[in-house]
């Protein structure tokens, strides 16, 4: 079932003040008005409110199963999140378990931690550097490290080869992935 809009539902609203449309006539109207929706949907949208025919229609409880986690799990979880980026759902399932006795799904603890904005991100590799640029290269990070400034890029040196650094997976904000990762993954050892 597609998600009406409050538009729409403001305009299904309209629609059923007037009397004189059927549902398929409101789907149609709203099909005109480039509102995609389908018969099910206006006639599932009717059926939940108590008086179809007033202005100001008042949800009725939600038809479905309620939610497992409730926003004082969801604080819990972002709090744990906040204090180790490493933590993997199997640990945050036994935490959960510890502190509220609730046996939740490795799963639903995964698209909560996703919905709360927390996204995986694995190692970052470096370009392979040329022999050439090597030399060029080390003199600018070093240049760099001198006048204290940041680079765009990040480099990692170990007595003039490229490494990597040691596997690492963390989880981390939406909003601070780029400026975030590239200095924690990456650093310049002269």
């Amino acid at each position: 079932m597609p998600q009406l809009s409050s538009c729409a539902k403001e305009r299904i609203n309209s629609l059923l003040q007037q009397k004189k449309y059927k549902i398929i006539q409101i789907v149609e109207i709203l099909k005109k008005e480039d509102i995609v929706t389908t018969r099910q949907t206006v006639a599932k949208y009717i059926r939940r409110y108590d008086e179809p025919e007033t202005a100001n229609m008042q949800n009725k409880k939600p038809i479905g199963r309620r939610p497992k986690l409730d926003p004082e799990h969801l604080d819990f979880i972002d709090g744990e999140m906040e204090k180790n980026d490493e933590l993997c759902a199997i640990d945050l399932r036994k935490l959960i378990i510890e502190r509220f006795g609730l046996n939740v799904s490795i799963s639903v603890l995964k698209r909560a931690r996703k919905n709360l904005g927390w996204i995986k991100s694995g190692v970052r590799y470096c370009q392979l550097i040329t022999e050439k640029n090597r030399v060029k290269r080390l003199a600018f990070a070093r240049e760099c490290l001198a006048h204290f400034t940041l680079c765009q890029f990040s480099l990692c040196y170990a007595n003039y080869t490229l490494i990597a650094q040691p596997f690492r997976i963390c989880l981390c904000r939406c909003s601070f992935v780029c400026s975030n990762l590239r200095m924690n993954c990456w650093t310049i050892s002269v």
